[in-house]
């Protein structure tokens, strides 16, 4: 049947459209096709597409970086020693037939599979994620299977060296000394050492809420002063960007050392506060130790220097007497041996003196003690030992009076040998002395009595002895001295001032 003029213009027009609209999704279809040609060859994730037998129909470039092969020609069962696939232990070789794509072919969907790669080319290995999915027929039938692959070795090494710098971290808070609390800005705890808890005396069950509250609430009363430290703890929270460092004591006695820093990122940005104890209660005892300990040697350096500077005086004054002695006997003594003779008692006196007051520190000597050393120096002189007594109250006398002092002893002693009560047998010799106190100062009376020795002459005439005593006491001691010569022996009084402080009589 042959077609109107019409009707043939018609049919060509139809089938020029038609011819157009193929040609037109056909081109669609090749922009598509190169589209995802082009997706599948830049993406990061590896893309690999097998058909039911298992020949792998697609293995985009970022497949062969992330395993480091090309596809297989090989059987599924030899993927896995093909890739070097290996379990998470990164020994033991992956199950072929538990491959996510193997998995896919018996119509099975896996998602994140983790697979760590020992490749030759990798001696450390890789991590690879893979998720894969069966494709389907129109029937439903499993057609081939699909797999993305993501290369997971830097994420995997950055947790690792997350999960390291945790746990150094997490170990260096634990072995700290100082007690650690971290406290976020809403006021739960987020982490807390042993230490703490330690320190703080903190039981478990305080800590099962893990508000910084029920922690404040358990030690307030712990404190010494209770206000002053909630004052500053809510202070610090009030101003986020402050840093503190101070001390707190303990109610048992303890000290601690508190410092506080605020918790921020890089970024600046504020997740809380962190606090530091250490307990410095041993230090703080060794500190006041320490300062007790240079007082005592400040002090005690002062008193050398003082001890140095009374030396160097006594000295001078016992040379000078030296001086003064010799000049006194100077053409009195006939000659050497008796210059000697006399000059050897008084040197022994200066040596004894030197010695009493080394042993007290160059301060005070009791008056009982220096009488009773005096004696005991001359005895080795008497001609005949006579019977000694002494007492009085207990007496002080002043450093700068102690030679002078013993050298009148030396002196009356030196008579009591010559004329005296050790002059001859039998004799005795009484020391006494009383304090006699005054408004302005005191004076001790000390009395020297002599009897059993020879007669004494009503008035003896002058001599050296006799002009040396007078002198020591009246111009060393600044005091007076009447000596006596009675029949029955010598009866001497002298009497010489000291400070009030000096005399201390005994009951």
């Amino acid at each position: 049947m042959s077609l109107q003029p019409d009707e043939r213009i018609a049919a060509e027009q139809e089938l020029a459209s038609r011819t157009r609209a193929l040609a037109d999704s056909e081109q669609r279809l090749r922009d598509q096709s190169h589209l995802l040609q082009h997706i599948l060859k830049y993406m990061g994730d590896g893309v690999a597409v097998a058909d039911r037998e298992g020949r792998f129909l697609l293995f985009n470039p970022a497949a062969r970086r992330i395993l480091g092969a090309d596809p297989p020609d090989l059987p599924r069962e030899c993927w896995s020693e093909y890739f070097h696939f290996c379990l998470p232990d990164g020994h033991t070789p992956y199950p072929p037939h538990d491959l996510p794509l193997q998995r896919a072919l018996r119509g099975l969907s896996s998602d994140d599979v983790e697979i760590f790669v020992r490749h030759p080319d990798r001696p450390d290995g890789s991590w690879i994620s893979t998720t894969a999915r069966p494709i389907l027929d129109e029937a439903g039938n499993v057609a081939g299977g699909v797999t993305v692959i993501r290369d997971l070795t830097e994420r995997k090494q950055s947790d690792q060296d997350l999960q390291f710098q945790k746990s150094l971290l997490e170990a260096q808070g634990q072995a700290s000394i100082d007690g650690i609390l971290a406290v976020s800005q809403t006021g739960r705890v987020l982490w807390f050492n042993r230490r703490f808890l330690q320190l703080w005396h903190i039981p478990q069950a305080v800590m099962e809420n893990r508000t910084d509250e029920a922690l404040l609430r358990f030690v307030h009363d712990n404190m010494t002063d209770p206000d002053a430290f909630m004052a500053r703890v809510r202070h610090l929270y009030e101003h986020p960007a402050e840093r503190s460092r101070d001390e707190i004591t303990l109610k048992d006695g303890r000290t601690f050392d508190r410092y506080s820093a605020p918790i921020v990122d890089t970024r600046g940005r504020y997740y809380g506060r962190v606090w530091f104890f250490r307990d410095v209660t041993g230090r703080k005892v060794v500190e006041e130790q320490l300062r007790e300990r240079e007082q005592h040697f400040r002090a005690l350096a002062e008193h050398n220097r003082r001890l140095a500077r009374e030396v160097e005086h006594r000295v001078g004054n016992n040379l000078a007497a030296l001086i003064g002695l010799v000049g006194a006997m100077r053409g009195r003594v006939p000659d050497v041996e008796q210059f000697a003779e006399a000059i050897d008692a008084r040197l022994r006196a200066m040596s004894r003196v030197h010695r009493l007051l080394a042993t007290t520190g160059w301060d005070n000597v009791a008056l009982g003690t220096l009488v009773k050393s005096a004696l005991e120096l001359m005895q080795a002189m008497a001609c005949h030992r006579a019977r000694e007594e002494v007492s009085g109250p207990d007496v002080s006398v002043p450093a700068a009076s102690v030679l002078p002092l013993m050298q009148t002893l030396v002196e009356l002693y030196t008579n009591s040998c010559k004329y005296g009560a050790h002059s001859a047998p039998g004799g005795c010799l009484r020391v006494s002395w009383e304090v006699r106190r005054e408004r302005q100062s005191d004076s001790v009376r000390l009395r020297w009595q002599e009897k059993g020795g020879p007669p004494t002459p009503p008035a003896p005439a002058p001599s050296l002895g006799t002009e040396l005593i007078t002198s020591f006491v009246t111009r060393e001691l600044g005091g007076s001295c009447d000596l006596r010569y009675p029949p029955g022996g010598a009866d001497h009084l002298i009497e010489f001032p000291v400070a009030p402080s000096e005399t201390e009589t005994s009951p």
